[in-house]
């Protein structure tokens, strides 16, 4: 395997684990310990998802009431069947509901329960009819914010909450990042961006007092992307219930889309990862028009197989390499040294 590095005279500086210009951070210590408790533990009902922790039902004179623990910068799904069967189809009562202001609890009210299926009338367990869902989020507000990486270049982790207590099951929301409504190699996609997803651990304070915790999250590589600006926004399937083909249920979510602006020293958009052919094209482009260049070339042992300098006056950087190292010595054995990529 090759590894290309490319710097410039002032490479970019290490940053904090997760550094983002112009933040705006206001998830209290209050909110992370409720947001952080609902994804412990798991499911103990294996046949279908459960609903958020601490879920009341019960009946009034005018419909079904929904009671549930909350803060305010929550979202929520509502879910209805009319039967407490696993067949039964979910339909969806509300999307994108608000969780309550000033408060730690949210309240839905089923005013047409009782229409749609008058048999709720009779029935004790009403909670087996309804399905709430927090709608997965960032953990941060993150609209105008600037991704410059930290602490590699290139490369920040974007903190995410689900709200759901399934981990380790069938039933664990899948979640994806979207680029400009776009996913990562997906047919027919124009961008060229990767994710990884981990848990890292995430300043929840400020500077001056901080307050780490673990989260997780996605490391979103964007130098693959040109320096402007661009849309972010979280994709989540939930699965609800465990049966294949047509009698299998799914919800897809997605929470308000946020702006951000990729600001990178170099950029690599149309790197090519792979080594096709008797040579291969370093392409990438710096934020500054006039710099000089220098292109290091690794191994798989870390050593340095060839070094190429250059200068650009409009911030192209391109050098077509033979496969040669510095000794001429042709280093095109695709055994040892299989795929050339930026490092």
């Amino acid at each position: 395997m090759m590894n290309g590095t490319i710097s410039l005279p002032e490479p970019c500086s290490l940053a904090p684990r997760f550094k983002l210009q112009g933040i705006k951070v206001f998830v209290v210590v209050v909110s992370t310990l409720v947001l952080l408790a609902r994804s412990a533990g798991a499911a103990t009902d294996f046949e279908e998802p459960e609903s958020v922790d601490g879920l009341t039902v019960h009946r009034e004179a005018n419909g079904v009431v929904l009671t549930w623990p909350s803060h305010p910068r929550e979202k929520f799904v509502v879910l209805w069947r009319p039967e407490k069967t696993i067949e039964a189809v979910w339909i969806e009562l509300t999307n994108q509901m608000s969780a309550a202001a000033m408060t730690n609890l949210t309240v839905f009210r089923d005013t047409d329960a009782f229409t749609r299926a008058p048999a709720m009338l009779t029935n004790e367990n009403l909670a087996d009819f309804y399905r709430v869902f927090v709608i997965p989020d960032f953990w941060f507000d993150m609209d105008g914010v600037e991704l410059r990486g930290g602490p590699n270049c290139g490369e920040d982790f974007l903190p995410f909450y689900t709200g759901s207590k399934e981990s380790g099951t069938l039933f664990d929301p899948r979640v994806s990042l979207l680029v400009n409504g776009e996913e990562f190699c997906t047919d027919g996609s124009e961008l060229d961006f990767d994710t990884e997803k981990s848990i890292e651990l995430v300043n929840f304070g400020t500077g001056k007092r901080p307050y780490w915790a673990h989260a997780r999250g996605f490391w979103f590589w964007h130098d693959t992307l040109p320096n402007g600006e661009y849309t972010l926004q979280l994709k989540t399937v939930l699965r609800l219930n465990l049966y294949i083909g047509d009698s299998g249920q799914e919800l897809i979510l997605t929470n308000k889309p946020v702006r951000v602006r990729v600001n990178n020293k170099i950029s690599f958009a149309g790197w090519q990862p792979f080594i096709q052919g008797d040579t291969y094209t370093f392409v990438a482009r710096s934020a500054l028009s006039c710099v000089h260049w220098r292109i290091d070339v690794y191994d798989l042992k870390g050593e340095k197989v060839i070094s190429k300098t250059g200068r650009t006056t409009n911030g192209e950087i391109r050098w077509v390499w033979d496969l040669r190292d510095k000794h001429g010595r042709l280093r095109a054995d695709f055994g040892p040294d299989p795929v050339s990529g930026a490092r």
